[in-house]
């Protein structure tokens, strides 16, 4: 059983006449921002799931919808950038390098603004679902993963021995071919499950997986191209070298 209490409120985020009274804009804005600041914490705390066991309660006031939406999004974009420094740091733990650990963080962000511009602008598919957003989650596991293998098959190439050994373009030729291969085929498998949603009938799924398949596309180029690069910078510049980038 539902039951549904409508308190009204003359307020809006608008100038708009009330009883043929004319109620100003800041006055409005005033209640709203009162109501912020004392009283969504307190209905936040009524109506969550924990607070009784037998009835749910839920709280809507048109006005404040804008306000907040917008602080659940700064809430959720802090944990989004939680989640990023932590696995920067884990980057730096494990290359042992700020240099490397920067540059693989850059490449990963990256990702995500150039599959938004082939999604958008070179395929022109004009609708962008706000699940595409959690392409930031998922890149930045698989981002970071590939960056280890890269980086694992670097350090493996220093034991191959003088065939691969006798100049850094031979090194770097094998480190590129071994790594490459391998993250080739887990970056494609990968990108055919997300477009499997092109079967779906909902348009926020596939959007989400031609997106998400761009993203994983484009972290794989970048990865086999700036990471590689700054891996050579990385060999020339910094890896017998104890400061601050190693």
């Amino acid at each position: 059983m539902t039951l549904r209490i409508l308190l009204h409120s003359t307020f809006h985020h608008s100038t708009f006449h009330h009883s043929q009274e004319h109620i100003p804009l800041n006055l409005c804005l005033a209640v709203c921002r009162f109501v912020l600041d004392n009283l969504v914490e307190e209905w936040d705390k009524f109506t969550a799931s924990n607070n009784n066991p037998v009835v749910q309660s839920y709280y809507f006031m048109g006005s404040l919808i804008f306000d907040i939406i917008l602080r659940i999004l700064s809430n959720d974009g802090l944990k989004a950038v939680g989640s990023l420094l932590a696995v920067f740091f884990y980057l730096r733990f494990m290359l042992g390098s700020w240099f490397l650990a920067a540059v693989g963080m850059f490449e990963i962000f990256m990702s995500l603004p150039l599959a938004w511009l082939y999604f958008s602008y070179i395929f022109q598919i004009k609708y962008f679902s706000s699940l595409n957003t959690l392409c930031i989650f998922i890149v930045t596991a698989i981002g970071a993963d590939d960056i280890f293998v890269f980086m694992d098959s670097y350090k493996q190439s220093a034991g191959m021995g003088p065939e691969v050994l006798k100049d850094l373009e031979t090194r770097m030729s094998w480190v590129y071919r071994r790594s490459g291969s391998a993250m080739l085929l887990t970056s494609a498998t990968t990108c055919l499950a997300f477009l499997t949603t092109l079967f779906s009938p909902i348009a926020g799924t596939r959007s989400f997986g031609v997106f998400a398949a761009f993203v994983i596309l484009l972290d794989y180029v970048l990865v086999m191209t700036l990471f590689c690069t700054s891996v050579v910078i990385y060999h020339d510049r910094f890896e017998t070298k104890k400061w601050c980038c190693n």
